[in-house]
């Protein structure tokens, strides 16, 4: 799930809210026409987060590769599909930690306190949120 993010993130440009309010519904992997949509969720009634992380941008379509759509199907085959509770909503990216909220979209403060060390770690470049949407 981390590297999947941070590669979207990488990969696209979009900011957290937008990668935290992904929908598996709103993604095409299949085909010649590979893309993800970008959509305003606000006070989606299928979001579970106190705090919703939403797109604060114009909705719009993000055309990505053969490899991008290969792990978007693969980490929602072969790991978010075994998360119990992740059937529940279609967003994308989901607690894995068996706790009370296991299955549920992934918080801002999960991605800002526990994966955005992580990716700092792993990529300088992501060590400031100049030019790469985390924070903007």
């Amino acid at each position: 799930r981390n590297y999947l993010m941070f590669h979207l993130l990488e990969k696209t440009g979009m900011r957290r809210g937008e990668l935290l309010s992904l929908q598996i519904t709103h993604m095409t992997l299949q085909g010649s026409d590979k893309a993800i949509w970008i959509s305003r969720t606000h006070d989606d009634v299928n979001d579970s987060r106190v705090n919703q992380a939403v797109t604060k941008t114009k909705e719009r379509k993000i055309n990505i590769s053969q490899e991008t759509a290969y792990l978007v199907n693969k980490y929602i085959l072969q790991y978010r599909s075994k998360i119990p509770q992740s059937n529940k909503h279609a967003y994308l990216f989901v607690t894995h930690k068996k706790c009370s909220t296991q299955g549920n979209p992934v918080s801002t403060s999960t991605f800002d306190n526990t994966i955005v060390p992580k990716l700092k770690k792993v990529k300088a470049k992501f060590a400031t949120s100049i030019g790469f949407g985390i924070y903007a």
